[in-house]
């Protein structure tokens, strides 16, 4: 019985810390929500669509943890009705986006192609960069120099599982509008990590908000 209180003990107060670090982060942006709850308004995935989803503590534990921002809410909002617009079938073809690999590399070759030059204004492109820029004439035109740490944590298990859940769509479109931070250690407010997304316009250092891996 005390263990079982201790543990909901921590667990409310790891809720609090993220409520918290929620408030901080929306201080910099227009929008910021848990990923839960970002899925829900933006994608129209819920928990509740999957009944073995209240089951998997780990996909659990990164809905209630990881925060999405939204810099631009209206264009956000766009892009929500075109991937809603999509056939279910469409949405999660997990064929066509077997992996978060694959994935990363589609958002962003998107990212290089969009404005015809390449756009490193969201993490994410941080370790990757154009074939023109290497001096390639053929191949992918996006090149990997090397992992960085946005991609290996997007890779790991956690976010693969996700991707089986709401399809390869929705996973670009969490990477490409989304700001996307985890928490390093739940019991302490300042301890985030950006995934991807646009850096916010304001120095979240100033309010110890770190951006990197510690």
């Amino acid at each position: 019985m005390r263990k079982h209180k201790r543990k909901l003990a921590r667990h409310e107060s790891e809720i609090a810390t993220a409520n918290r670090g929620i408030q901080t982060i929306r201080s910099a942006y227009s929008y910021a929500a848990p990923l839960r709850d970002f899925l829900a308004r933006f994608v129209g995935f819920t928990v509740t669509e999957d009944t073995s989803e209240s089951q998997d503590d780990i996909l659990g534990d990164l809905l209630e943890y990881a925060i999405v921002a939204v810099e631009n809410l209206e264009q956000t909002e766009t892009a929500s009705v075109k991937l809603r617009a999509l056939a279910p079938e469409d949405q999660r073809d997990s064929a066509q986006f077997p992996s978060m690999t694959q994935v990363i590399f589609r958002v962003i070759h998107a990212l290089s192609s969009t404005s015809g030059r390449w756009d490193r204004s969201n993490v994410l492109a941080t370790g990757f960069t154009s074939r023109d820029e290497e001096g390639a004439t053929i191949g992918n035109p996006v090149v990997q120099r090397y992992a960085s740490d946005h991609y290996r944590l997007l890779c790991g298990v956690q976010w693969q599982r996700l991707l089986e859940r709401i399809g390869g769509h929705a996973m670009m479109f969490l990477l490409r509008y989304g700001s996307i931070y985890v928490t390093i250690d739940k019991s302490v407010d300042s301890a985030f990590h950006q995934l991807s997304g646009i850096e916010p316009s304001l120095d979240l250092s100033t309010i110890s908000l770190p951006r990197t891996c510690v």
